[in-house]
């Protein structure tokens, strides 16, 4: 039985995040923005937000990379919100560890998206591996679905006790 154990939302101002990018990133030096992308994406994210960047690194014009990070952005805020549904504020492990750590935003073959939990959390993150054996370890599954239009993208979030 899957019982809805937190919901979370979360909305991007496209125009925004270029902003973001365009300031943090000059042609052929990374360093900006790998400091950006660490505070909320996983290494396969990264590694997937600089393959799109070396197809064009003009940024605003690379809408591909907008949206990628626009979604990972909206995903990770989205999972944080459903997060707090049901875990007290007090055990929750710091947002840049739950973004960069814990879930890894993907798609399907269909290119609808998918989260992955990383099995690898307690070995990266010790210090919270109590956190992920009393809430997450084999107890929540995670839907999510994301929408954009024009300026703003908007992702949502469902997690589901698989107990």
């Amino acid at each position: 039985m899957n019982n809805i154990l937190g919901i979370g939302t979360d909305i991007v101002y496209i125009p925004r995040m270029i902003g973001i990018l365009k300031r943090n990133h000059a042609i052929g030096d990374y360093r900006k923005l790998k400091r950006i992308t660490n505070k909320f994406m996983t290494v396969v994210e990264q590694e997937k937000f600089f393959k799109l960047l070396n197809k064009s690194e003009y940024v605003e014009s690379n809408k591909e990379l907008i949206n990628y990070t626009a979604g990972i952005w909206a995903t990770k805020e989205s999972i944080l919100k459903a997060l707090s549904g049901y875990i007290p504020a007090t055990e929750v492990p710091p947002a840049q560890t739950i973004y960069s750590k814990l879930f890894t935003k993907s798609n399907k073959e269909s290119g609808s998206p998918v989260i992955q939990i990383e099995a690898s959390f307690p070995s990266i993150c010790p210090t919270y591996s109590g956190f992920y054996n009393r809430y997450i370890l084999n107890r929540i599954e995670v839907d999510l679905s994301i929408s954009h239009d024009h300026d703003y993208l908007i992702s949502y979030c469902l997690i589901k006790s698989t107990q």
